[in-house]
């Protein structure tokens, strides 16, 4: 029976067979009368029965005779598949309650979650006539890995399909379970009532993305062969989204850290939440500040921007598909940047359909979704035949009139250098990479040689010389594990894994290794660093090294054979784990660690001003702007921007003559609960289907852009680059800033594995990039959006799962 109330758009029903009732009550700040309204006069339509008494237009009588149109239906039945779903959750609160706050593992008691839950399965399938896609995964196990259950929360799976290049739903309901095995050892398990999905170990390589919006994870499983797969499960409500991500995330941290999550401070375990969350936050008042007072052409690309957004029309129209609904404008908003796997999450949000049948196989990238009829695909994608990289769109017109007056585009094939590998030892590849600060010399480290590269008027770059037989001042050959350009270039100063307690320099006009520099006898630098970002393009002899757990200064003058500085050098009694470091302009410095802290010093020998909570993986690489405003810290899957800037209601001790003066946490402490909140720049899971292999990211590095006097920037950095596999990245520092995304990047393959890259200094226009047996120089104008053409330009097409197993 259904009927409503006089006084509020509400509807009341009962459920005879057992004896319920329930009210429906629309949300009338949220939802439009004019959808409340087509609600009711469609539920009057599927139910054959009057609704009385409802404080709307009623429907007019051709509606009442006409038989409720196919669309019109399935966006009802969706409707109340959610609110069957949430029905039958409320009807087992005491079960879900305990498996939303309690971690038990009492195989009684997760024997009784299982059934209840296979009963709520049952009902609502049998009751909706909810179909699975048939679709054989690669990756789905005959097996579900068992163990104390963490969380378990219903949602619907969807998989990326490469030839709509669209996420499909393939199961309308399915359990999502985080299971510890062991001690440090969890798994992901995703089922249905009939199928197993996913049970796969959470690691790094996973690449999740979070978003609280959409209520959505994103992330990669792998098959057996290491093909990787995008999956996305979409979650009823913010508090199953909630603890799905908690979960994951708590698990993560453990396995990595080593030790329980209930030891980090409850302050930080939401930092680290936070952290880990896709934040599409726009710009705020300070970062806005930052962003315009850049060069005119910063300030016309921003205009660009706000012009680009007030395009999109506020009630989620779109001109193209009038179908898509308010979230999916999200995304449309955002295809500027994106042409592969924009998730229409209206559509993740409504797309249980009924009597529908699918089929599935595995293509050359990713999983192929075919309906045996022709249903409209979930979202409209853009073409992957569209131009590659749209020149009123380009980075490169982001820069100056001087890097991008009469400028062409440079055939990567042209820029190889004209190296003959012959000269070169051949039993060992390229490992590391130093770009000059002048005459425009890159040195390329290849076992115990230095190739010298300079690039041409041309925009090109070529072989000038190698440096053979790398010796130290006793005759024995070595091959460095690390090394940085000194004192204007002339110099190279490099670390030997033989040696570690020590440093050589070489002298690049003779090409020898003149001195010798132990630092200490019991302390092992494991990386060296200018002592101010600029100090390699003057004549100071001092740089800035780390150990495991400490900081110091090392000074090659000191008349006795240890070189480090006593007065400068702090040792941390706490097992810190001290992986890489970088300078400002000022010298302050910055320090990551294998725990993936990071620690702002204001100088040498004290303790940081600033610690920023440890995510769990390990810093590989890190990074500042020269005034110290910007941090871009490396993990393996994915970067992390951080803003250091204090607010100014947050600064201490301000005095009123500094409102122009710039405090970051560098100069001063963060209040305890307002941490700067890093913004996530990383791959989408999506891409990485095209991609072939797990994200690996390399150090990412901003560009350097020196000042008249060659010290500083004038126009400050702009650009992020960094690379994965045979892929080079690069971010637009002021869009991310100006739009909150950290998925919008331009990306290039390239033939081989690149090993190292940078940019060129001074400018932004050029990146240096090195593989094992080349050398290249890369027009940043010829960074493309991703689309399946630009992901897969020398991919080697991948056999279907049924070939592999032939």
């Amino acid at each position: 029976m259904i009927s409503s109330e006089d006084n509020i758009n509400s509807i009341i029903w009962s459920y005879s067979e057992k004896d319920e009732t329930y009210l429906y009550v629309p949300d009338i700040q949220e939802v439009s009368s004019s959808s409340i309204e087509e609600f009711y006069s469609n539920l009057h339509g599927l139910s054959g029965k009057k609704i009385t008494k409802i404080p709307l237009t009623p429907p007019s009588t051709e509606q009442n005779k006409d038989p409720v149109s196919k669309n019109t239906s399935n966006d009802l039945i969706n409707r109340f598949s959610k609110l069957e779903l949430d029905m039958k959750k409320n009807t087992t609160p005491s079960v879900l309650s305990s498996t939303h706050q309690k971690f038990d593992s009492d195989k009684n008691e997760d024997d009784l979650i299982d059934k209840e839950l296979g009963d709520v399965l049952d009902e609502v399938e049998s009751t909706l006539e909810l179909q699975e896609a048939e679709i054989n995964l690669p990756f789905s196990p005959s097996e579900l890995a068992v163990g104390e259950k963490i969380s378990s929360i219903m949602g619907e799976l969807y998989a990326f399909d490469s030839k709509s290049q669209s996420f499909q739903l393939i199961a309308p309901i399915v359990i999502v379970n985080v299971i510890k095995v062991e001690k440090y050892c969890y798994y992901m398990v995703v089922y249905s009532k009939s199928k197993n999905y996913v049970s796969q170990e959470i690691l790094p390589r996973m690449n999740p993305v979070f978003n609280s919006e959409y209520l959505s994870i994103v992330w990669n499983v792998f098959s057996s062969i290491d093909i990787p797969y995008s999956l996305s499960v979409r979650f009823p409500n913010i508090e199953d989204y909630k603890l799905a991500h908690s979960s994951l995330v708590r698990a993560a941290y453990e396995i990595l850290n080593r030790e329980p999550w209930e030891k980090v401070s409850k302050t930080d375990q939401n930092y680290m939440l936070d952290a880990n969350e896709e934040n599409m936050e726009l710009v705020d008042s300070q970062e806005s500040e930052y962003v315009s007072s850049d060069s005119d052409d910063e300030q016309s690309e921003s205009e660009d921007i706000l012009q680009h957004n007030e395009e999109i029309p506020v009630d989620g129209s779109n001109s193209e598909s009038d179908s898509e609904s308010e979230e999916g404008q999200v995304y449309s908003s955002e295809s500027e940047d994106d042409q592969v796997g924009n998730i229409d999450n209206s559509q993740l949000d409504s797309n249980v359909s009924m009597h529908k049948k699918f089929s599935a196989s595995e293509s050359e990238y990713g999983i192929s979704v075919n309906k045996e009829r022709q249903d409209e695909p979930i979202y409209n994608s853009s073409s992957e035949e569209e131009s590659d990289y749209d020149s009123e769109d380009s980075e490169d017109s982001e820069d100056s009139e001087e890097d991008s007056d009469g400028e062409q585009n440079v055939s990567s094939s042209n820029n190889k250098s004209n190296l003959d590998y012959g000269d070169f030892n051949k039993g060992y590849t390229n490992s590391a990479l130093a770009v000059g600060y002048r005459d425009e010399r890159s040195y390329v480290l290849r076992g115990n040689q230095i190739g010298v590269f300079k690039q041409t008027d041309d925009d090109t770059i070529e072989h000038s010389t190698t440096i053979t037989k790398i010796s130290d001042s006793k005759g024995s050959l070595f091959t460095p594990s690390k090394m940085m350009l000194h004192e204007m270039d002339t110099a190279m100063v490099m670390m030997n894994p033989s040696a570690p307690n020590s440093l050589f320099k070489m002298d690049l006009e003779v090409g020898k290794v003149v001195e010798e520099w132990k630092v200490h006898d019991y302390i092992t630098p494991l990386d060296i660093i200018p002592e101010t970002k600029y100090a390699p393009t003057t004549g100071t002899k001092t740089l800035v090294g780390i150990s495991h757990n400490s900081l110091f200064k090392i000074d090659p003058r000191i008349g006795n054979d240890q070189k480090l500085v006593e007065s400068q050098y702090k040792q941390y009694f706490s097992k810190n784990k001290f992986s890489s470091a970088a300078s400002t302009e000022l010298g302050n410095i910055v320090v990551g660690s294998e725990k993936g802290e990071i620690r702002l010093f204001d100088r040498i020998g004290v303790k940081a001003k600033t610690s920023l909570p440890a995510l769990g993986e390990p810093i590989i690489g890190i990074d500042v702007t020269g005034d110290g405003r910007y941090v871009v810290a490396t993990f393996e899957t994915y970067l992390l921007l951080i803003d250091t800037l204090i607010p100014k209601e947050l600064q201490k001790n301000r005095s009123s003559g500094s409102e122009n003066d710039m405090v970051t946490g560098f100069l001063s402490s963060f209040p305890s609960n307002s941490k700067p909140m890093p913004k996530r720049l990383q791959l989408r899971p999506e891409h990485v289907v095209y991609m072939g292999e797990a994200v690996k990211f390399t150090p990412a590095r901003f560009n350097t852009s020196s000042g008249d006097d060659g010290t500083g920037s004038v126009r400050g950095e702009r650009t992020i680059v960094t690379s994965t596999g045979s892929f080079v990245l690069t971010w637009n520092l002021r869009k991310v800033l100006a739009t909150g995304r950290g998925d919008s990047y331009h990306i290039k393959q390239h033939s081989d594995k690149i090993i190292a890259n940078n940019f060129t200094f001074g400018v932004d226009k050029n990146i240096v990039v090195t593989m094992p047996n080349d050398v290249l120089l890369v027009g940043k104008n010829e960074m493309a959006r991703p689309s399946r053409k630009t992901l897969t330009s020398f991919k080697t097409p991948v056999k279907t799962w049924e070939q592999c197993n032939q």
